[in-house]
């Protein structure tokens, strides 16, 4: 896509960092945190939901993710750009993700199970795996931190797994085999690929890692897997 004017991407930056953590902005913030013009934000942002086909500029849930994924494809640092989102924001980018890749998708699955309340960040189903997302938009992954995460996402898989052929019957009727496989998709990069079988994928490199990395490491028996 051809932008006609090379500060779009600038503007879309600035309004998906002033609307972050709250859901007003004003035409000076943008002003100062692009350094742009005061004068030229308002055609500027016109311009932008031009682009982006915004219907409606006051939705501002439609309108922070459509600007995102603006800015996505003309940045060259997808984590640094997927910071900006919102945590839900980030979970449904995931399950974008995972739908490019074939996967049906489920955001927020909440289920009870072992006598207690559970949710799960993303769930995808291509025969014959179900992943199991836990969504991280934390900005450092310390090994202390990502060890906790690991232990938390491994007690909802288990609690999950007895519950799937009977939760997903339409989906996993004809599934010989259902195998469940735990990730962890982070924001930033970590230094730490597979913590006691989970693997800790940053979301810059989850395509390729469901793509490449994902089967070998199925054969290999690298791989925390629940078979339901």
């Amino acid at each position: 896509m051809v932008i006609a004017d090379p500060r779009l991407p600038l503007i879309a930056r600035g309004f998906l960092k002033a609307t972050r953590d709250k859901d007003e902005f004003t035409l000076e913030e943008l002003s100062e945190s692009t350094r742009i013009p005061l004068d030229d934000v308002p055609l500027l942002l016109e311009s932008l939901y031009e682009v982006v086909e915004l219907e409606n500029s006051s939705d501002l849930k439609s309108s922070r993710f459509k600007i995102f994924i603006f800015l996505a494809k003309h940045s060259q640092n997808l984590e640094d750009t997927a910071s900006l989102l919102r945590w839900r924001e980030f979970e449904y980018f995931t399950s974008m993700i995972l739908s490019s890749l074939g996967f049906d998708t489920i955001s927020s699955y909440r289920f009870r199970s072992s006598g207690r309340r559970w949710e799960i960040d993303v769930l995808g189903f291509r025969e014959p795996i179900i992943l199991a997302v836990d969504c991280k938009h934390m900005k450092r992954c310390y090994r202390s931190v990502l060890g906790e995460v690991v232990d938390r996402h491994k007690a909802r898989v288990e609690a999950f797994a007895p519950t799937v052929r009977r939760s997903f019957h339409m989906i996993v009727k004809r599934w010989k085999t259902i195998r469940i496989v735990p990730i962890i998709v982070t924001l930033r990069r970590s230094g730490y690929t597979i913590i006691d079988g989970f693997p800790v994928v940053y979301i810059s490199a989850l395509r390729d890692f469901i793509d490449s990395a994902l089967p070998i490491l199925m054969l290999d028996g690298r791989l925390n897997i629940s078979e339901a």
